[in-house]
């Protein structure tokens, strides 16, 4: 089994509900926030958290990103055309504690707060 599909089992098996299902992710909801989870065929998963960061010129993005990744050790931001993925990726398996598995989005959601506040004082 994929670690995609293991980690689809574990949110569906607690209650998140998946929003959105695409051919190569699938979108789901915790705490109001939607994250993506990519459908690799490996048994890595790669949550992400994409972030809406305006007109913000590139260059600043790019820099931002790379202090963040420096500072972040599971994290790794990634800029695009219009918006900044908050990646989170990890090796799942089937006995893979449920605790890990639900510290991912408040992992997540705590680095692009963090983010956001340096982004906000550009």
């Amino acid at each position: 089994m994929h670690g995609f599909e293991i980690f689809r089992n574990f949110l569906t098996s607690e209650g998140y509900p998946i929003i959105d299902d695409k051919e190569t992710f699938f979108v789901f909801k915790s705490e109001g926030a939607a994250f993506l989870v990519f459908k690799n065929p490996s048994p890595y998963v790669q949550v992400a958290m994409p972030l809406n960061v305006g007109d913000h010129d590139r260059s600043q993005l790019l820099e931002l990103c790379n202090e963040m990744n420096d500072n972040c050790l599971m994290m790794k931001f990634v800029t695009r055309t219009d918006h900044v993925l908050a990646n989170f990726e990890f090796p799942i398996f089937e006995d893979t504690s449920t605790e890990f598995l639900e510290s991912i989005m408040p992992t997540i959601d705590g680095a692009t707060d963090e983010f956001l506040d340096k982004l906000s004082a550009l």
